[in-house]
């Protein structure tokens, strides 16, 4: 039972926080005013000025960015104040840690004046033990791995509202039931809702889970797993801000109304959105050779609507396929030596170098490299015997070397897919030879003739240098193992939430395009709405994205309540 002195002593310490947040927004905006001022003024003196020396400008380039930066941080100590001051914190713990008894005041950012915390940021070590631990013994870690042991001998939530405390609790446990029905049964939103005050044991677990290296967690609807893995970057940009911050991170999103869903999550706790983008788009960008007819919402709309024996119904369920993915690695080995430009070397009628030298150079070569940089392996080879053979030949040397640098420049991934599709009988057998190398069951191939469909469809597009929405993961993992993936370093950590949708050879581009990442991965298998795509088990996918990285760690995880969901509506369902 809280009396009614100590309510009075939570009123005045949230009237001192409101006052040192107070002071500390006005100090902010005055040091943005100031910050953005300069800014403009040494931008404006650059353009008056038409400053020239090198050196003036790259020190005035660095001072802007500088300044710039400073103005950011200001950004977002303001927006951090701001919402404090609607909602200051929501919780304290007093831990006794056998020196003194320490209040830990809990709220979505850190409130410092001088010396004294008055309130913490939830992701702070000292607040794992709010969402962790009972009253009793609790300890918690700091950054270095020291342990700090003692004991929770207090546990107490707020709803404040300004400056008012509209309900206070003590608890023995987590979180109170009744504050976690009201935020639950809040009327709904467009906007996704942060979850700092609700956060459940399991939840915390997977949001401060540092070692993994690609982490999957696999949950029920309405087990949180999105709010989770928001939170989880909201807390890695916290305790990692020297390595990671919000441009180092990319969340893939289902679709565009999803992005629009979240995007106010990560700035309701203190942090910047970070980049966000759907598969789609994102890899629509490296496959302008061809106008994309469609997106994944057609493919959806195809797989549940159209009649299962049409020719696109049938080229989704064969190009989304484990099948497809194995004809693509076929097709590559089988047009290997002919794009590597595998063939004997004639001057004058005479073979210099023979085709049988060059071939047991090409197997020499490693296999995960792009057929552009092994063809410029097998071309320094050559020319390196040329300028043995052909000494006393300067012109015809010459000549030869400009043909090997075009023929490789020539290659094209676009004539290597179309290649596919310029004999029907060609087709059939990859695919007949893929079925039969995969012991692939009778139910799930198609049959000779609707491969025949499939292949006229697909082969009608190509001509009008067009491409199904189908072909194009298939067509970039070609382009990429011919040209090279371009890996984008920078991004140091990729959220991909509805994982069940994706196929082992998205993953397998996600694995290229992002080499140094770390993943976290948000599934439900038994919310899977493309049947067709027969996508990649978890622990396919640890492996395919932990692939490369030497000592990287995979783990994945469980989610098994939901909140908004009952036994008997699942079951029913």
């Amino acid at each position: 039972m809280i009396t009614e002195e100590e309510k009075r002593k939570e009123r005045d310490y949230l009237k001192t926080v409101l006052y040192i947040l107070e002071k500390n927004l006005k100090k902010h905006k005055t040091k943005l005013d100031e910050s953005n001022k300069y800014t403009n003024e040494q931008m404006k003196y650059m353009w008056q000025e038409k400053v020239s020396d090198e050196v003036e400008l790259e020190m005035l380039a660095d001072e802007i960015f500088n300044s710039q930066d400073l103005s950011e941080s200001y950004e977002v100590n303001i927006a951090a104040e701001e919402r404090m001051i609607e909602s200051a914190y929501f919780a304290r713990i007093d831990f006794d840690d056998g020196v003194s008894v320490e209040p830990v005041y809990i709220g979505i950012a850190s409130l410092i004046d001088g010396n004294h915390f008055y309130v913490y940021d939830w992701r702070a070590p000292i607040c794992s033990m709010f969402y962790d631990a009972e009253l009793g013994d609790a300890s918690y870690k700091l950054p270095d791995g020291t342990e700090i042991k003692g004991k929770i001998v207090l546990k107490r939530q707020y709803v404040i509202k300004g400056d008012e405390i509209k309900e206070i609790f003590d608890t023995e446990l987590q979180i109170v039931d009744n504050i976690l029905q009201k935020m639950l049964s809040g009327n709904a939103s467009v906007k996704m809702k942060n979850i700092v005050k609700t956060i459940q044991k399991e939840q915390n677990k997977i949001i401060r889970n540092s070692d993994a290296d690609v982490l999957v967690v696999q949950g029920p609807a309405g087990s949180g797993k999105t709010s989770v893995a928001l939170h989880r970057i909201a807390y890695l940009l916290y305790s990692q801000r020297k390595n990671l911050n919000r441009s180092n991170v990319l969340i893939i999103s289902p679709n565009d109304v999803f992005s629009s869903y979240i995007s106010g999550v990560l700035p309701s706790i203190g942090e910047d959105n970070v980049y966000q983008t759907t598969y789609r788009d994102y890899m629509r960008s490296f496959a302008s050779e061809f106008t994309i007819k469609g997106d994944m919402a057609d493919i959806y709309e195809c797989l549940y609507t159209e009649n299962r024996s049409s020719v696109q119904f049938n080229s989704i369920n064969l190009k989304f396929s484990s099948v497809y993915y194995h004809v693509m690695d076929r097709w590559l080995e089988k047009n290997r030596a002919d794009l590597l430009g595998i063939a004997d070397v004639v001057v004058d009628g005479n073979v210099i170098i023979g085709k049988e030298f060059l071939q047991k150079f090409a197997e020499t070569l490693n296999r995960q490299t792009s057929i552009i940089e092994q063809a410029d392996l097998i071309n320094q080879k050559i020319i390196s015997h040329l300028s043995i053979k052909l000494n006393k030949e300067p012109k015809v040397k010459a000549k030869i070397i400009k043909a090997l640098k075009q023929r490789v420049e020539n290659i094209r991934t676009r004539d290597l897919y179309r290649g596919l599709y310029e004999d029907e009988e060609v087709f059939v057998n990859e695919i007949e030879t893929a079925y039969n190398e995969l012991a692939t069951p009778k139910a799930q191939r198609l049959t000779i003739k609707q491969l025949k469909e499939v292949f006229l469809y697909t082969k009608d597009l190509l001509k009008k240098n067009s491409m199904a929405y189908e072909d194009v993961m298939n067509f970039l993992l070609l382009k990429g193992r011919v040209r090279g993936f371009a890996p984008q370093t920078n991004i140091k950590h990729v959220v991909i939430d509805e994982a069940q949708d994706y196929t082992v050879l998205q993953y397998d581009l996600l694995s290229q395009m992002f080499p140094t990442a770390a993943f976290t991965i948000l599934g439900d298998t038994n919310q899977a709405i493309m049947p067709a795509a027969h996508s990649a088990s978890y622990e396919t996918i640890q492996n395919i994205l932990s692939s490369g990285k030497p000592f990287a760690r995979a783990e994945l995880t469980y989610l098994a309540k939901t909140y908004r969901s009952t036994y008997v509506i699942n079951t029913f369902a």
